[in-house]
């Protein structure tokens, strides 16, 4: 059985010492520390203390293997019966990872998107600092969300880091840094982000997910209260059930579910402020501030 520990490292330390702090916390010779996975990691640099980095790490002890942190549910689609047609409304994370989770129980969605591919909407975000406006194709609109071109950081209000360590596994393979699974701040960078977009749009294509980009969701048509078809700018796409997932800022569509008689419900959210400071206020500032 692993077990999980709570270590602080000195910043100068090397990564060959890990297995002693583990010994230490833990109580054991160093011989009895076997595998190690490294679960979280968080900068502390506090005034008044040594900076290093806090960590949690899972050990097994001896030649034991490490145990499964997380064991992701799998679904798949019962044998013999119908497979149904699924539309997604958006690509952002909801979309593009409720596009991933059916596609591996045997279910491919099909993915409608009003913005543009990242490399086209990279030209459109060119404009826009020209003063050029594309409504359709900006920083909220396009292939990966609100997300893509802002700065890649990886941000839930959740606290239970199992319940997103799949999807940061998911994420490097393909092609994020491997630290994004035990960072405490993960961060993918807006440089690399579109490659990361773009692997998990030809992984998806490759089983059998559909992508329409440049076509905006007007409504869905259905008889009898049962889903027939979604409507687009486009035509009708043939839908057994449709997955909303638009964002925060495709108002349109929140405007047509209200219309629809659909139970909407708020939702607070985060607004960030980037404030520039002095460096001596940076580095007068108060020991007790928590690390977290």
């Amino acid at each position: 059985m692993s077990k999980i520990v709570d270590i602080f490292m000195p910043l100068e330390a090397h990564n060959e010492e890990l297995r002693g702090h583990l010994a230490r916390a833990l109580g054991w010779s160093l011989d009895r520390v076997g595998a190690a996975r490294i679960l979280r990691r968080s900068l502390d640099a506090r005034k008044g203390r040594r900076m290093g980095y806090r960590l949690r790490v899972q050990v097994a002890e001896g030649s034991e293997r490490l145990s499964e942190v997380l064991r992701p549910l799998r679904m798949r689609w019962p044998a013999g019966v119908a497979i149904p047609r699924v539309v997604i409304v958006g690509s952002g994370p909801a979309g593009s990872w409720a596009a991933l989770r059916l596609a591996e129980g045997g279910v491919a969605a099909t993915i409608l998107e009003r913005g543009k591919q990242v490399q086209p909407r990279r030209r459109d975000l060119a404009e826009l600092h020209r003063g050029h406006l594309n409504p359709e194709s900006n920083y909220c609109f396009g292939e990966g969300g609100a997300g893509t071109y802002s700065d890649g950081k990886l941000y839930t209000r959740s606290k239970d880091r199992n319940g997103v360590a799949e999807i940061l596994a998911d994420l490097v393979k393909l092609g994020a840094c491997q630290d994004i699974e035990f960072e405490s701040r993960p961060h993918i960078g807006s440089n690399r982000l579109p490659r990361v977009l773009e692997n998990l749009r030809a992984h998806l294509q490759a089983w059998g997910v559909r992508y329409q980009f440049e076509c905006r969701f007007r409504g869905v048509r259905s008889e009898r209260g049962i889903v027939r078809a979604v409507l687009t700018d486009a035509g009708e796409i043939p839908a057994d059930i449709v997955v909303l997932a638009p964002g925060h800022s495709a108002r349109d569509v929140y405007a047509w579910a209200a219309n629809g008689l659909m139970a909407l419900e708020r939702k607070d959210f985060a607004v960030g402020v980037r404030i520039e400071h002095p460096q001596a206020v940076i580095v007068n500032q108060p020991p007790e501030l928590p690390a977290e």
